[in-house]
């Protein structure tokens, strides 16, 4: 993906999805000089395009995460939960078909991770959008996975698992289904620990 040399193993990309990845990362990254709507249009100048996105786009695209009176300002003057939708705004505005994210909820109170957990449902269904989430929570993988990996220390791929729960809504938290999920994880978790 150009941002670190690999250091061993080996990924296979489909060829017609190579060049529609982007990436969010832990913290938002926004540049502290740069308005939301500057920070969004970022990855389209360095790509040569920038001029070429009409600012309409951006400021839909703002609007449509809950940023529409916050085009103007700084990053600064964004709770973390903004800013970390201004970071979601700026790997969607260059029309991925695959996002990779980073834990960009785990530095959020619980009710803003929320609340971007279904944002971001809602845009996989909207942008028919792929993501692979790397987080720490095994409830958030459950939440927000078709397909959970549990990896053991050393990298490697522990428990793949398929999760059904038709339409996510934050009350499938709530059911027998999703708790079982999170506690077999959370067992398998604990003898990985155990085991080292």
């Amino acid at each position: 993906m150009g941002i670190e040399r690999p250091t061993g193993g080996r990924l296979s990309i489909d060829p017609e999805l190579s060049s529609h990845f982007s990436y969010v990362f832990q913290e938002p990254r926004l540049v502290p000089w740069r308005t939301s709507r500057e920070n969004v249009q970022l990855p389209l100048e360095l790509a040569g395009n920038g001029t070429n996105t009409d600012n309409n786009e951006i400021d839909a695209l703002l609007t449509s995460l809950g940023l529409g009176e916050r085009l103007s300002n700084f990053p600064k003057e964004l709770s973390g939960g903004m800013q970390m939708r201004v970071a979601l705004a700026r790997a969607l505005i260059t029309k991925p078909r695959v996002l990779l994210l980073d834990e960009p909820f785990a530095a959020l109170d619980e009710r803003t991770r929320f609340r971007l957990q279904d944002l971001l449902i809602d845009l996989r269904a909207r942008l028919r959008l792929q993501y692979i989430f790397v987080t720490h929570s095994i409830a958030e993988a459950v939440y927000l996975g078709d397909r959970v990996l549990l990896m053991n220390k050393n990298g490697e791929i522990d428990r793949d698992q398929q999760i059904e729960f038709g339409e996510r809504a934050q009350s499938v938290k709530l059911t027998q289904a999703f708790n079982e999920h999170v506690s077999a994880f959370a067992r398998r978790f604990t003898e990985l620990e155990s085991a080292t």
